[in-house]
């Protein structure tokens, strides 16, 4: 199986109401050969696209209308839905409330696109799970480097 056909049955879908921000995304993954890429403007969008056809991951940012990030994760978590969820915004993970939430991962905006996708290799990489992880409130993963914030050199001006 080459690198392209790794991840062609995944099911990506990326929350950002910043919509340079979910093409850029969207475009970098295809590139990575992920087929099934599907975008919501809002929260409660991303909950009911989740619903009636669930994906692999999520890509979630925190700033958005009708309901942040931790919202989002929390009620997926509520409803038992443990699909992995890679979160980015201009906070620091410290001051959102995610404990217990079983963070994938956590993307500090503005991020490098090349690390931010491999970030998401990383989070595919591990066999799905149906029941909370029991690793830590910070990633079902296991992954020391998932485990840490992820952040990028300064460019320059801050996005949600």
């Amino acid at each position: 199986m080459g690198i392209l056909d790794q991840f062609a049955d995944k099911r990506v879908l990326i929350v950002d109401d910043e919509r340079n921000i979910a093409i850029s995304l969207a475009f970098n993954l295809e590139a990575e050969g992920i087929r099934t890429i599907q975008t919501a403007g809002d929260g409660l969008s991303a909950l009911e696209l989740q619903k009636s056809e669930p994906f692999d991951l999520i890509l979630l940012n925190n700033y958005m209308p009708r309901m942040r990030g931790p919202e989002v994760l929390a009620e997926l978590r509520r409803r038992g839905d443990w699909v992995p969820v890679v979160m980015h915004t201009t906070s620091n993970r410290e001051e959102l409330d995610l404990d217990g939430l079983h963070l994938a991962a956590f993307v500090q905006t503005p991020f490098s696109m090349s690390e931010y996708i491999e970030t998401v290799r990383e989070v595919l990489k591990v066999p799905p799970t149906r029941v909370p992880p029991l690793a830590t409130s910070e990633t079902n993963t296991g992954s020391d480097k998932l485990r840490r914030s992820r952040k990028s050199s300064p460019r320059g001006g801050k996005r949600k």
